[in-house]
């Protein structure tokens, strides 16, 4: 019986040590989820001063030809 016990007492330490590894492995996919969320604001920005880079290139270009000299 003692064996049973001693069993029973490691397994509930193993789950506790798992529910714990749960709320760590939580926390970092929370954090990288964030993560993410920021890095799609930052390339959308990104995106957005690049479609307006462009245009202001392709007005220059434009003006440039059509007013050489």
């Amino acid at each position: 019986m003692d064996d049973i016990n001693k069993q029973y007492a490691d397994l509930c330490s193993k789950v506790g040590d798992l529910f714990f590894v749960r709320e760590a492995l939580k926390n970092q996919l929370d954090q990288a989820d964030a993560a993410l969320a920021e890095a799609k604001v930052q390339r959308e920005k990104l995106h957005t001063a690049f479609v307006a880079a462009q245009k202001e290139a392709s007005n220059v270009v434009e003006t440039k030809a059509s007013n050489p000299g």
